[in-house]
């Protein structure tokens, strides 16, 4: 007998595809995965904002808050998949750094929109 190559095979609506360490990902999977970690960014993005308008923080300090909570977010991430994220995703930058302007605007947006509606009278 032959020794066959794995072939990746549609399940269903479902097409497997093979990473580099030879495991089976499913494509699906992959785009909601994709999906979750945007949502997240953003979420944390608008905490993230409300948090920096309402402490009155300008300049620095702001961007500072949001790279923190995008690094509490991107080791919430990690602790999730147990630190195999290969697993989930292709690369570790899916949740390092993906969508971080995406996420940088919501929190412009937010950390103006609160630091105006506490601090307007100071």
């Amino acid at each position: 007998m032959s020794a066959r190559r794995p072939t990746t095979q549609p399940i269903g609506k479902d097409k497997m595809i093979m990473a580099k360490g030879g495991n089976f990902l499913s494509q699906e999977s992959i785009k909601n995965n994709h999906k979750v970690v945007y949502y997240c960014r953003i979420c944390f993005s608008i905490i993230a904002g409300v948090v920096a308008g309402i402490l009155g923080l300008t300049n620095l300090p702001g961007f500072l808050c949001y790279f923190v909570f995008m690094g509490l977010m991107s080791l919430g991430l990690l602790l999730k998949t147990g630190f195999s994220v290969k697993t989930y995703f292709f690369s570790w930058n899916t949740i390092g750094t993906d969508n971080i302007m995406a996420g940088a605007m919501t929190f412009v947006l937010f950390w103006v929109l609160f630091y105006d509606i506490v601090h307007i009278y100071d």
